[in-house]
């Protein structure tokens, strides 16, 4: 993991520890809020949601004592924006950050929503159902039943390897999405190595055909599909999600958004998956 690898876990944990952790009302609290963020934070100081200032002065100044490689940092309690600081010069409050491997909470956040919308029949849907216009290499009985929730569990069974080499090498499995000339049909073309459901292992490369899947069923690309059905019913317009070589959006990394908006993100799942009086994404 790099540096900037490194930036977006602290600065996304520090951010969902601060949405989930420091609040005090819970999941399924929706009824009670006094406003939805949609067209931004309201502010508050940390005493007056009943959070310590000196206690976040203090996690700043462990944060540079230990150097560590956080470029900003949002907390929201009950709603309010109580704190927020950027280390980097390079960064403010509109600038988009990689989100590296968070993106994949977005696709599959997108597969439940598809899902709820009958796009999707069931998780217990086959992987090649979608893709039937296309050949797909490798073709072991087994590929013809990896599922749906085989690739969000990441239990597929079909290979993958992207840490006994650097991530800019032929050796590394991801290299090959970023630099063929469809990463989706390379990842598709996998040999299968167990059984669908047996076997778990990190597999950036299922994220990667789950946006195919959501591309395939809606009829949109993953982009238009979440701007439509997830960032433009949270307010959330600075985006900037990247594809490759064949035209599919990268589901596994390379999504940017600000850390604002992944507040937002933060807030949508701590209230069971309401935005106001709409359901943005099926609470179970």
């Amino acid at each position: 993991m790099g540096h900037q690898d490194k930036a977006t876990v602290l600065l996304v944990s520090i951010l969902f520890i601060s949405s989930l952790l420091f609040s005090s009302r819970g999941v399924g609290a929706s009824t009670e809020r006094e406003y939805w963020p949609t067209e931004g934070w309201r502010t508050s100081t940390p005493e007056g949601q009943g959070m310590s200032s000196a206690k976040l002065q203090e996690m700043m100044d462990q944060i540079k004592s230990g150097n560590l490689f956080v470029h900003g940092i949002v907390v929201v309690r009950h709603g309010y924006l109580v704190w927020e600081r950027y280390l980097d010069p390079a960064y403010d409050a509109n600038t988009t950050h990689l989100l590296y491997s968070v993106t994949k909470s977005f696709t599959s956040c997108l597969v439940g929503i598809a899902l709820e919308k009958g796009l999707i029949r069931n998780v217990s849907q086959r992987m090649v159902s979608f893709f039937q216009d296309k050949t797909i290499g490798d073709p072991d009985g087994r590929k013809q039943s990896v599922t749906v929730e085989n690739l969000l569990m990441m239990r597929s069974g079909m290979k993958w390897d992207e840490s006994s080499a650097p991530y800019m090498t032929p050796a590394n499995d991801v290299y090959h999405i970023n630099n063929d000339p469809d990463g989706l049909q390379y990842c598709l073309d996998l040999p299968m190595v167990a059984e669908p459901g047996a076997l778990w292992y990190y597999n950036t490369g299922s994220s990667h055909i789950l946006s195919g899947i959501a591309q395939r069923a809606t009829g949109m690309t993953t982009l238009e599909f979440a701007r439509q059905n997830l960032f433009e019913p949270l307010g959330i317009r600075n985006v900037y999600w990247s594809k490759d070589r064949g035209g599919t959006y990268k589901g596994r990394f390379d999504l940017q958004l600000t850390p604002r908006d992944m507040a937002k993100f933060g807030y949508l799942y701590l209230n069971g998956g309401r935005w106001g009086s709409k359901q943005i994404v099926p609470a179970e």
